[in-house]
């Protein structure tokens, strides 16, 4: 179980003056180029037999959660 688990450390809290109440319809305006970096994601995932890359500091996070 544990090789598949990638704990990814998000510090950042957003104030509510920081909110964004249009970020879904933002989102859809852009979704072709979601689509397209997706693809290219995809592609590099492919080539590296769908291996992620582990940082150091999510390799921390993940002992932290483990222990």
């Amino acid at each position: 179980m544990w090789r598949r688990i990638l704990v990814i450390e998000f510090p950042r809290t957003f104030s509510e003056e920081e909110m964004d109440r249009d970020f879904k319809g933002k989102l859809i305006g852009e979704l072709s180029g979601i689509f397209n970096w997706a693809l290219e994601g995809y592609k590099r995932l492919k080539e590296r037999d769908f291996k992620l890359t582990e940082s150091r500091s999510m390799k921390r996070m993940k002992q932290d959660y483990r222990s």
